[in-house]
Order: structure tokens, then sequence, then C-alpha cells
């Protein structure tokens, strides 16, 4: 199975949690639902907006995801790099603009950029 995929199976779980969903508000769309409709494009793209050009340790700063997640609680620089990796998602995955929240951005980033790294050290791993 490809990365892509594994990636928009755990999209989709999360977007179908019950009782509530845990991502997108809920909402889904025709290429998150398609098999294989995500790659590694959209993994890529994250990890891209999350590291920019801003190398200063605060501008990687995430609270922690388990509890309640508010704006003002982050740094200006983590702000602009959610709302960067927000618009990656919105355009990736074709969702409505309301729909993508900076708590999805964040749960995104922090989970992407995780299970990217680890797939790299396994050299037999298919990444796109």
């Amino acid at each position: 199975m490809y990365l892509g995929e594994l990636v928009r199976l755990i999209l989709v779980t999360l977007v179908d949690a019950a009782p509530k969903p845990l991502l997108f508000s809920g909402k889904s769309t025709p290429t998150l639902n398609q098999h294989y409709g995500v790659d590694t494009s959209l993994m890529s793209a994250t990890e891209e907006a999350w590291i920019g050009n801003d190398k200063s340790e605060d501008a990687f700063a995430l609270p922690p995801l388990g509890g309640e997640f508010k704006k003002e609680d982050l740094g200006p620089k983590v702000v602009i790099k959610l709302e960067k990796i927000r618009s990656v998602i919105i355009q990736h995955l074709g969702l409505p603009d309301d729909s993508v929240s900076l708590k999805d951005a964040a749960v995104c980033a922090n989970h992407w950029i995780l299970f990217w790294d680890e797939a790299q050290r396994f050299p037999d791993c298919t990444l796109d």
C-alpha cells in the first residue's frame, strides 16, 4: 500500500469518527473518498509549509493537541505556518475554506511530518 493511501485512510477515519468528527468539521470530498485519491505531494507540501524559511525555535512551537486548542496560545510565527498548511489542505483535498481549522492544520502537521520522517527511514517503503 502506498504512503499517500495510508494517509487518506487515516484522514477518512478521523473525518468519519463517531460520535463527533475529529477533522474538517466532518466534511469530505471526492478526492478524499477516492481510492488512491491522495498522494505524498500533500505531505510534502505540508512539510514545506511547516519548515518554511523561518528556522527560529519559536517558529516550531506547537501546543499539546490533547487539550483545548486556542489560536491566542500560539506564537505569531506558528500561526502563519499553520495558515499555510491550512491552505495546502484546502487546495489538495478540495475542502470548503470554512471546514478546515487551525487545529486541523496542527493535527495534520504533527502527524504527517512525523509519519513522513519515519517512513523515509525505511529504504523499502514506497513513498509515491
